[in-house]
């Protein structure tokens, strides 16, 4: 649900009390924050997931 709604403005309130209650997703989002501000950097990790 996070990684499939963390872009949906319609969902911040949702994803925002999800980061709250689980470490995990703030680390996730930190992740996707920065993944996502290079694209460059998203395309490498995306092609090391696949493998």
């Amino acid at each position: 649900m996070f990684l499939k709604d963390a872009d949906n403005p319609k969902k911040n309130d949702l994803i925002n009390k999800l980061k709250v209650k689980e470490a995990g997703l703030m680390n996730a989002s930190k992740s996707l924050s920065n993944i996502s501000a290079d694209r460059d950097m998203w395309i490498a990790q995306y092609r090391r997931e696949l493998l």
